[in-house]
């Protein structure tokens, strides 16, 4: 079973599609996920009783590291993070495009920290725009 919003374009890949009326859209993501509980006969967690906790990962801790390592104080600097990789080629963005935007950016903010990622098919864009 795969349920999900009836979604004009998206909705094929469902066997339970759940209607999507347009006053929904200004709620909270988790919100929406929530509601397609109930459309596989799941009663909606109560957000008062059945509280989302996100533990801090080793990973997220091995971040702050590395982002400390290269003077950055994620605390008190604002850090944008680029990753300058999609799978598919056509929905790639130009290098010119990611540096002009990381540019303006900065510019907007000099205080800001610019982290540039990339999957390893990108790895040469994410070098030069470090």
């Amino acid at each position: 079973m795969r349920d999900g919003y009836a979604v004009a374009g998206r909705d094929w890949m469902y066997t339970v599609r759940v209607p999507r009326p347009r006053d929904l859209r200004p709620r909270h993501s988790v919100v929406h996920q929530r509601d397609l509980l109930a459309a596989i006969g799941f009663e909606p967690p109560d957000p008062e009783t059945d509280v989302t906790e996100m533990v801090e990962s080793e990973a997220a801790a091995s971040v702050a590291r590395t982002l400390a390592q290269a003077g950055v104080d994620a605390d008190t600097q604002p850090v944008v993070v680029v990753h300058v990789n999609a799978g598919n080629p056509f929905r790639r963005w130009p290098f010119e495009c990611f540096a002009r935007a990381l540019s303006q950016l900065v510019q907007a903010d000099p205080r800001r920290k610019v982290v540039v990622t990339s999957g390893p098919s990108e790895a040469e864009a994410a070098e030069r725009g470090a």
